[in-house]
């Protein structure tokens, strides 16, 4: 009897163990949240998305290796190089001088190292656009993964972002980045020094402002060289393609938003968000912060008449 009632004890203190093994197990893991990322694939500058998912991600995983995970990915050089991604190939016609190439970038910035470099953060976006190129075309920075960089930044170089308007209006936008958490400064835009800034940049002004600047001046007139596909002028802004051809002109009612950065891998990049008016501007704002959804996977926008185009135009 004593033997008998010393197994079932022994049985009971197994199971309580081995429940309350169960029960730590249980507890971690629920502890240890699912990391994951924006994966995005497209062509022609987002016009066309071919995939669209938030992925899971595993500790210290590459670009590469999420990429190879949900894709099928051709390489080169020793698997460093990305050269097609689901059939479509990097090509080259010598007949027309037309270049095809896959771009990626992270959190609104163009990468500067392979994806087998870039090892990935929990929430990253990461957008890859397979587009023609060449004639100096140079992205180093795109409108169309909004609220990045600002959220998360390139390899994780969150920062505060410097907020200037030459009107000292901000149309709503300081306002979304407090309801948002996203830490912002008001600079005064008369002694910003842009050449030196150490942070992402918003600007906001009027097209007749643009003079006020030589930065900013210089870079609307060489906007072919700046990767840009829309220039400011007095009484209009122009609008381009890829391939740095006019496409058209808003002379009234139009709002233009783009952003620059020096190099590629530039976590402080310049958004310049330039209208006619302040109706105009307003809008672009509203655009961007209140219908996201519509400008996603854009390398910039304007606005006209309430009509949104995406850049570079066709």
């Amino acid at each position: 009897m004593k033997k008998k009632n010393s197994i079932v004890v022994t049985l009971i203190i197994v199971t309580l163990f081995l429940f309350g093994c169960q029960s730590q197990n249980n507890d971690i893991n629920d502890n240890q949240e699912e990391k994951w990322i924006h994966l995005v694939i497209s062509k022609d500058f987002g016009r066309e998305i071919i995939f669209n998912k938030e992925v899971s991600i595993g500790d210290n995983d590459s670009i590469m290796k999420v990429l190879s995970n949900h894709l099928e990915i051709e390489t080169k050089f020793n698997g460093t190089f990305v050269n097609g991604i689901n059939g479509m190939v990097s090509t080259f016609d010598v007949k027309n001088g037309q270049q095809l190439d896959w771009f990626y970038y992270v959190n609104g910035i163009s990468a500067d190292v392979g994806a087998n470099d870039y090892f990935l953060r929990s929430q990253d976006c990461v957008w890859w656009d397979y587009h023609e190129w060449g004639k100096g075309l140079n992205i180093s920075s795109v409108i169309g993964q909004f609220p990045e960089p600002f959220v998360n930044g390139y390899q994780q170089h969150p920062k505060e972002v410097n907020i200037l308007s030459t009107g000292n209006h901000y149309y709503g936008i300081d306002q979304y980045f407090e309801e948002e958490n996203i830490a912002f400064h008001i600079s005064v835009f008369e002694s910003y020094d842009f050449e030196k800034a150490k942070t992402p940049t918003i600007v906001i002004m009027k097209t007749e402002d643009i003079e006020k600047n030589n930065f900013i001046k210089e870079i609307n007139a060489n906007y072919d060289k700046a990767g840009l596909f829309g220039q400011v002028n007095k009484n209009d802004i122009k609008l381009y393609n890829h391939l740095k051809e006019e496409r058209t002109a808003i002379n009234k009612n139009g709002a233009l938003v783009q952003s620059f950065a020096v190099g590629l891998g530039n976590h402080n990049p310049l958004w310049l968000i330039v209208g006619h008016d302040e109706m105009a501007i307003q809008y672009a704002v509203d655009v961007l912060v209140k219908e996201t959804d519509s400008i996603q996977w854009m390398n910039s926008f304007a606005v006209n008449d309430k009509m949104i185009i995406r850049l570079p135009m066709k």
